[in-house]
């Protein structure tokens, strides 16, 4: 289930487009709320940063969208593989030849 919905997030420039759209909503508004948190008085008191929700919740969303663009790396990465013609006759002769050797003789 988790492997259909990555091949679909990766394979469709739209839904890209709406995680990215999404993603600096949501940062927005969490860079909005941890600024507001630790403002007082028309002052921003630095020295509790790290008691307020949303500086965790902005730390959490971080890691989310890294391992999000480590995903979108890792993709386009092994996509780009093929385009070396070296690797797709190196590929074919290891995936596609034994199959066929095997009808073969069967």
């Amino acid at each position: 289930m988790v492997q259909k919905i990555l091949a679909k997030i990766g394979s469709s420039p739209g839904i890209k487009t709406l995680i990215f759209i999404l993603s600096v909503l949501i940062s927005g508004i969490l860079c909005s709320g941890f600024i507001a948190e630790i403002t007082k008085e028309g002052i921003l008191d630095w020295a509790i940063f790290y008691k307020t929700v949303t500086f965790w919740l902005l730390l959490g969303y971080s890691f989310v969208i890294y391992l999000y663009n480590r995903f979108i790396y890792r993709m386009e990465k092994s996509i780009s593989k093929y385009l070396d013609e070296n690797y797709c006759k190196a590929y074919i002769m290891n995936a596609c030849l034994p199959e066929i050797a095997e009808r073969y003789v069967k």
